[in-house]
């Protein structure tokens, strides 16, 4: 299960942060080019394929989750309010207490605006192997996780995260958390049937994850593994134990 989770986290930030942020908060040329892919991405990909399988017996979740990315993405550009909020962005955000006061004008349009995403939610719930109405709670919770994220102090999560450093760092992350999830093999159970042990481990492989992202000291990766670690610590019930 951890597995899953830790590539869905990274996925959702190198591909919905990185392309699905509006242009004018990542750097972007307003041309509308797309973000290079990040160097990780095919290696995240290939592990989510990997636990999407391993837990639903089926890849029909990773494939809903990926062909979703592109639509998504130009959904949410072509929202109701979005538009008008990276026009704000693009002319008047040139501090970040400018882009600060923009975004908390149209913070409620691009939260419905997250309604963009339902396909990668269902398919991330698909994954899971859990309960599907359950499952979509927890990964619809992570996604306004995500967007106060990638809102919070003016954009500024989105600036760090494209540094080259930060992506070095990041990308290192990646390829040495997978001793954090050496208790993959014990997630026999769907985050609804969490027990004591459950949440244990759980716990563990939070902490480990810790030590590795204050490694990062430009940018609090751990933020982006709390957007997702909260709604599942809730929906186990794991944060009152």
């Amino acid at each position: 299960m951890i597995k899953l989770q830790s590539c869905l986290i990274c996925l959702v930030v190198t591909l919905l942060g990185a392309q699905a942020a509006p242009t004018e908060l990542t750097g972007e040329g307003s041309n509308g080019d797309s973000v290079a892919p990040n160097p990780y991405q095919e290696l995240l990909l290939n592990e989510y394929r990997s636990a999407c399988m391993k837990m639903s017996g089926s890849e029909a979740g990773y494939l809903k989750t990926v062909s979703a990315f592109r639509p998504a993405t130009m959904c949410f550009v072509e929202s109701e309010g979005v538009a008008e909020f990276m026009l704000a962005i693009r002319q008047n955000g040139s501090t970040k207490e400018a882009r600060t006061a923009i975004i908390d004008r149209y913070f409620p349009a691009l939260n419905r605006s997250l309604e963009c995403f339902n396909d990668i939610v269902e398919g991330a719930a698909m994954c899971s192997g859990d309960d599907l109405s359950v499952s979509k709670e927890i990964y619809s919770k992570m996604m306004t996780n995500y967007l106060e994220l990638l809102c919070k102090d003016g954009g500024q999560f989105v600036f760090d995260f494209q540094k080259e450093e930060v992506q070095l760092c990041v990308s290192n992350i990646v390829r040495q958390a997978d001793h954090c999830k050496m208790y993959d093999n014990m997630f026999k159970k769907p985050i609804s049937q969490f027990k004591e042990r459950e949440c244990r481990i759980l716990k563990q492989s939070k902490k480990c994850l810790k030590d590795l992202a204050d490694r990062c000291q430009e940018i609090s990766v751990m933020d982006v593994f709390n957007a997702a670690y909260n709604p599942i610590e809730e929906a186990s019930k794991c944060n009152q134990v």
